[in-house]
C-alpha cells in the first residue's frame, strides 16, 4: 500500500482535498456526508489541471560499452490554480543483463545546456581486453546537486516519486536532466560490450484511489468540560484544534493550520477513524502568562506592585513610584472585565511590533486584548520625538466650556436653568470630534499609521476611559449630584483629579461606561461613538505605569512611560470657570495638566483583540527582540 496523505478542510462543513506524499492541495467537490458528528468521506473528485511535458525524451543508443551515458532534458509545465502531483518515470527496453542501468536526476527551475559525449576504448591484452567507454560532462555547474538516483532494472521505473507543481494561469514550469549509465565496473567485460537500450523519460500524474476517512466524533471543551457535538465549531467562534487530545488509529497523523482554519492528516492506510477535539484558542492573557513566565512577576507586594481593590477597580492606598527600576514588573488589578495585568518600571520586555511600528504593551484588559501605546515607526524608540505618531498638537482649539476636557464632546454653552442634568449630558454628547481625536484620525490612522490588515485586529469594544463625572472639590467626601457642575462655564473639578491629585489612588474602571467609554459603533457598550478604535492612555495608567503627580521635581525616569517629551493623555482635570485641562505625561516623566489649547505630543493608544496571532519565535519582548503581531 502506498502511503497517502488526505487534507480535510474545516469549514461551514468539512471538504476532504486529496494528493500525494507532498501535500497536494486538489479541492474536493463534494461535501462529507454523515449522521451528527459522524461524518465520512465518501467520493471525491480531483478537479483537472492541465499538465504539459516537452523535451528530448527519447533514448534511443546502440552498440554502447560499459561506461557509457546518455541524457535526457524535459520541461514539465502546470497550468491552472491548484498544486498537481506526478511521477517522473522511465519506460523502455534494454539488452543489459550483465548489470543494471544507474539513473541520476538533477532539477533547475531554468532551462540548461547540459552535454554528455562519450568515447570507446579498448585495452588489455589479445585474450583478456577491456571494452569501455569515456564520459565527459559539460554544463552541469548550474544544476546542482542530484536529487535522485537508483537503478533500472525493468521496463518502467519511478525515477522520481510524487512531485508537485503549483500551477499558474501563464504555466509554471521546472526542467528534470536525467542521466542513464552503462556502469563500468569489471575487469573481465567481454560480455558487457555491444549491448542496446531504448526508452524514453516522461511524467504520469498521480492517481492513487482515495483514502477513506471517517470522523468518527467531534468534540469540544467548555469550562474544562468536554462535550460531544453535532458538527464542528465555526472559525469565528474562538476554538482552536486540541492536537493533544484529538487522534487517529492506524497511525495516522494530524496538523492544524489556525490561520485557514485546516487540518491535513497523514493517512497511511485505508478506513481511518479521526476523533478532533476543538479547545477555546488562547486569549493573549494566557499567551502573555505564558511567554513571560520565566522572565516576569506578577505581584500583589505594596513594595513593588499596588494593591487594587477589586469592586472599585482603584489602588487600596495611596500610590507613588514603583520600588524598582530596572527589569519587568507585571502587577494585578481589575477593570470593568475582570483580572488586568498591568506594566510597572522600566518594563524592559514588553515591546510589540506591529508591520514597521512599535508598541509598548500597557496592560492586558479584562477581556483579554492587549493595550498598546506607540513607540515608534520603523524603528525602536525609547526617547525622544520619535516616540510620537504626532507633534505640536492641541487637545481641543476651543477651552471656554466644559465641553472642550472631552475626547469627544458636545453642546457648549449650556446654561443653567431648571433642567440642569439634560445639560450636563448635552455637553457631553460625544457628538463632536475633539481637535487631538481629529488629528490621529486624518493625519495618522488615514495615512498608514496602521495597516489595513492590521486593522480588522483591533478591538473596538474595550474602548477608552475619558471620564468626565463631576466633583465641587479634590476632596472624595464631597462628590456632588450631576446636576450642580460639568456643563457650561461652571468651575467643576473631574474624577481622575480626584483620584490623582487629592487621593493618588488611580482605577481601571470607567464610571461612566455608557457616556466616557469610547467605543466604536459596533460594540456592546460603551458611547459607541468612534469611527476608528484608537484612543490614548488615561492619567490612571500613567500613575499605574510608575507615574507621580506633583511639581516639577516629582518626577521619574525609571518607568517606560518616560519619553523626554511632553504627551496627551485623554483625561479631564478640571474646567477652571474660564479654561478646560486635561492631563499629560510631561517630559520629566511625572504627570501634571495644561490647558487644552497647548501643544504637546501625541501617541495613539489601541486595543488588539485576545485572539490576535501572537508569535514570539524565540523573542523575549526586549526592544532588540520584540514580540511580533502576525497579521494575516
Amino acid at each position: 500500500m502506498k502511503r497517502r496523505y488526505a487534507i480535510v478542510l474545516i469549514l461551514l462543513g468539512i471538504f476532504l482535498m486529496i494528493g500525494g506524499v507532498t501535500y497536494a492541495y486538489f479541492t474536493g467537490k463534494n461535501l462529507v456526508q454523515g449522521e451528527g458528528a459522524s461524518l465520512s468521506a465518501t467520493t471525491v473528485t480531483i478537479e483537472d489541471v492541465g499538465l504539459s511535458v516537452e523535451g528530448t525524451l527519447t533514448f534511443n543508443d546502440e552498440n554502447i560499452w560499459p561506461g557509457h551515458q546518455d541524457i535526457s532534458a524535459i520541461r514539465v509545465t502546470a497550468y491552472g490554480e491548484n498544486l498537481v502531483t506526478y511521477n517522473l518515470i522511465w519506460e523502455g527496453t534494454s539488452t543489459i543483463s550483465t548489470a543494471p542501468l544507474k539513473y541520476y536526476v538533477y532539477k533547475a527551475n531554468t532551462e540548461e545546456k547540459p552535454k554528455v559525449t562519450c568515447t570507446k576504448k579498448k585495452s588489455g591484452s589479445v585474450n583478456f581486453r577491456k571494452y569501455y567507454e569515456e564520459c565527459t560532462k559539460e554544463g552541469f555547474e548550474n544544476l546542482g546537486e542530484i536529487v535522485q538516483k537508483g537503478e533500472i532494472n525493468n521496463s518502467k521505473v519511478i525515477l522520481k516519486s510524487n512531485e508537485a507543481i503549483k500551477g499558474t494561469e501563464q504555466g509554471t514550469s521546472v526542467y528534470y536532466y536525467v542521466i542513464v549509465e552503462f556502469p563500468n565496473e569489471g575487469d573481465n567485460q567481454n560480455e558487457d560490450f555491444g549491448h542496446n537500450f531504448e526508452g524514453k523519460v516522461t511524467v504520469e500524474e498521480t492517481k492513487d484511489d482515495l483514502a477513506d476517512i471517517t470522523i468518527a466524533k467531534i468534540s469540544k471543551i467548555n469550562n474544562g468540560v468536554e462535550e460531544e457535538i453535532d458538527k464542528q465549531p465555526d472559525k469565528n467562534e474562538g476554538y482552536t484544534l486540541d492536537l493533544t487530545k484529538s487522534n487517529c488509529d492506524k497511525d495516522a497523523t494530524l496538523n492544524w493550520n489556525d490561520n485557514s482554519y485546516s487540518l491535513k492528516v497523514n493517512v497511511k492506510q485505508t478506513g481511518t477513524k479521526c476523533d478532533l477535539v476543538f479547545k477555546p484558542k488562547p486569549t493573549a492573557k494566557d499567551t502573555l502568562a505564558d511567554l513571560y513566565k520565566d522572565s516576569l512577576t506578577v505581584s500583589e507586594n505594596t513594595s513593588k506592585c499596588p494593591v487594587v481593590d477589586q469592586t472599585t477597580g482603584q489602588a487600596s492606598s495611596a500610590i507613588n513610584f514603583p520600588s524598582v527600576e530596572s527589569g519587568t514588573l507585571l502587577c494585578k488589578g481589575y477593570d470593568d472585565d475582570g483580572e488586568t495585568y498591568y506594566f510597572r518600571g522600566m518594563a524592559e520586555k514588553n515591546w510589540v511590533k506591529i508591520d514597521n511600528t512599535y508598541w509598548r504593551i500597557i496592560r492586558i484588559n479584562g477581556n483579554g486584548s492587549l493595550r498598546l501605546i506607540f513607540s515608534g515607526n520603523g524603528s525602536v524608540q525609547t526617547t525622544g520625538i520619535g516616540t510620537m505618531a504626532l507633534t505640536d498638537k492641541t487637545f481641543n482649539i476651543g477651552s471656554n466650556d466644559n465641553a472642550y476636557v472631552g475626547y469627544m464632546y458636545g453642546k457648549t454653552a449650556q446654561i443653567k436653568g431648571t433642567d440642569d442634568e439634560t445639560a450636563y449630558y448635552n455637553t457631553h454628547a460625544n457628538e463632536v470630534r475633539s481637535s487631538i481625536f481629529t488629528e490621529i484620525m486624518d493625519n495618522w490612522y488615514n495615512k498608514g499609521g496602521i495597516s489595513e490588515n492590521a486593522k480588522k485586529w483591533l478591538d473596538g469594544n474595550a474602548g477608552f476611559c475619558g471620564d468626565r463625572a463631576p466633583y465641587a472639590s479634590t476632596s472624595s467626601e464631597s462628590s456632588i449630584d450631576k446636576k450642580a457642575h460639568g456643563y457650561g462655564t461652571t468651575t467643576t473639578y473631574y474624577g481622575a483629579r480626584l483620584r490623582i491629585e487629592s487621593d493618588k489612588k488611580p482605577s481601571f474602571k470607567c464610571p461612566q461606561i455608557d457616556k466616557d467609554l469610547y467605543t466604536t459603533e459596533d460594540s456592546s457598550r460603551g458611547n459607541k461613538k468612534l469611527p476608528i478604535p484608537v484612543g490614548l492612555i488615561t492619567a490612571d495608567e500613567v500613575m499605574f505605569a510608575g507615574s507621580g503627580y506633583g511639581a516639577l521635581n516629582y518626577t521619574n525616569k525609571s518607568y517606560y512611560l518616560y519619553t523626554i517629551i511632553d504627551y496627551w493623555t485623554m483625561s479631564p482635570y478640571e474646567f477652571s470657570g474660564s479654561t478646560a485641562w486635561v492631563f499629560y505625561v510631561d517630559g520629566t516623566g511625572h504627570l501634571g495638566n495644561h490647558y487644552v489649547y497647548d501643544t504637546h505630543g501625541v501617541r495613539p493608544v489601541i486595543n488588539l483583540k485576545a485572539d490576535t496571532p501572537f508569535e514570539s519565535n524565540g523573542a523575549d519582548g526586549s526592544s532588540g527582540n520584540p514580540f511580533t503581531v502576525s497579521l494575516q
